[in-house]
């Protein structure tokens, strides 16, 4: 058998690489990386956790570790198509369909590993975002520019008319939008009020709005615009306007159902004073509008839509800590409250909110009808009587249990005696509490 050794006639051998023969057995020798075919520099990576990622077909960079608690997701709008990003941040977007995904392990994978979406409770500051939630009523019309309450959380100024309807973005798990119609006033639009106890949470993040839009008719553009009070929660005083960005030109505002969105940095003010967002139509013309799935997360993509609770039931109650309405959707006889006589003329119902209010409730919503609502009791040792209301009024406000002083026509109601409000007569009474924060 040869045997190579280091003398003055040594072997060769064919580095195919360099198209060259190599003498071997002459000695120490090295050979640097870029005589091997396919080695990648240990140089590409300069920290502990970075990793190496392809940009493209045959082209590798280094991926750097992310922050503390960060996440790797899928991210085409960067150069190595991924990105850390905070939990609650990384999900689908429009762009494509692997965007804001994240690796998790599947067994069923070849790999092991999948891309998968997932949804983050609290993510979206938007409570009612997906237009489920219609405590007032599901249609309503205004003869003044100032607006009112529609479906909940949420303001329409400069409208006509304001209906629920089932018309929504196809696969994207909504059942409702809001339709905002106008024809007599100027720049109609959607007030979303976060209030100074949420939006301390985003004052000085970046954050992005999004929303589903859809122009049923006219030409005028659809514009963003962020505002802040310019007093604690005063959303119903002076602003400041931050500015905004046009949404879809005139002209070009679809009549399919797209996702408009817009990133900013939240005014430090918002913590101290709230935060007004809305999307308005931009001119005075008539026009039309349905709006579904609004969104305002922190981070600088719009992720795919969640509900502020993560769950359908879970935003009623957060809704109803702002405003929750008992309805006599039980038919007659419906119990409102119940309580004792203070004296001949009134009684004091109790009422129980069916979550804790977000502040002690400042108004009393009920129609300006008091036909078919009663008090029921017994007074002085007779049978049960039904006595008219007249009146209801705060006898004491309270974020959980509310005391109402309940009058009622003729007299005869005995102190002490219990009594129950009910509708008597009428499915349309009901009995609504306010902690609005307009």
């Amino acid at each position: 058998m040869t045997t190579f050794s280091n003398t003055n006639n040594p072997a060769y051998i064919w580095d195919a690489f360099n198209q060259q023969w190599v003498p071997i057995g002459t000695g120490p020798h090295t050979h640097g990386t870029g005589d091997v075919p396919g080695v990648i520099p240990n140089t590409t990576v300069t920290a502990a956790g970075d990793m190496i990622v392809a940009t493209g077909a045959g082209v590798v960079t280094r991926q750097g570790i992310g922050s503390n608690n960060t996440i790797l997701h899928v991210d085409n709008t960067q150069p190595t198509g991924m990105a850390w990003v905070t939990p609650g941040t990384a999900l689908v977007t429009g762009g494509s369909t692997n965007d804001g995904t994240i690796p998790v392990a599947s067994s069923t994978a070849t790999t092991g590993i999948a891309w998968q979406t997932y949804m983050a409770a609290g993510k979206n500051f938007i409570l009612n975002g997906a237009c489920d939630w219609w405590q007032r009523g599901t249609s309503f019309s205004s003869g003044s520019p100032t607006g009112g309450w529609t479906a909940d959380r949420i303001w329409v100024q400069d409208y006509t008319s304001v209906s629920r309807s089932t018309d929504v973005p196809s696969g994207q798990g909504f059942a409702y939008s809001i339709n905002i119609a106008n024809t007599g006033f100027n720049y109609p639009r959607a007030d979303i009020y976060i209030p100074a106890e949420e939006a301390v949470f985003i004052a000085g993040k970046t954050v992005t709005f999004s929303v589903w839009a859809k122009n049923i008719s006219g030409n005028a553009s659809l514009y963003f615009e962020q505002q802040v009070p310019t007093s604690v929660n005063g959303f119903n005083g002076s602003v400041t306007n931050l500015g905004g960005t046009t949404l879809a030109a005139a002209g070009s505002f679809s009549g399919s159902w797209q996702r408009y969105s817009y990133t900013f940095v939240v005014s430090s003010t918002a913590a101290t004073n709230g935060l007004i967002l809305h999307p308005v139509r931009d001119a005075t013309t008539a026009s039309s509008t349905n709006y579904t799935g609004f969104q305002l997360e922190v981070g600088t993509q719009a992720t795919s839509f969640s509900r502020a609770g993560g769950a359908y039931g879970t935003d009623l109650l957060l809704c109803q800590r702002y405003y929750h309405r008992h309805t006599s959707s039980g038919g007659l006889y419906t119990n409102f409250g119940w309580g004792q006589g203070a004296g001949t003329g009134s009684a004091w119902i109790q009422v129980q909110h069916p979550v804790p209010m977000r502040a002690t409730p400042s108004s009393i919503d009920i129609p300006t009808s008091y036909s078919g609502i009663t008090l029921y009791g017994n007074s002085n040792n007779v049978a049960p009587t039904f006595y008219p209301v007249t009146s209801v009024v705060f006898d004491i406000a309270d974020a959980e249990i509310s005391s109402l002083n309940v009058g009622v026509s003729g007299g005869g109601i005995t102190p002490s005696a219990f009594y129950r409000m009910i509708n008597q007569s009428s499915t349309a009474w009901y009995l609504g509490f306010s902690a609005e924060v307009r």
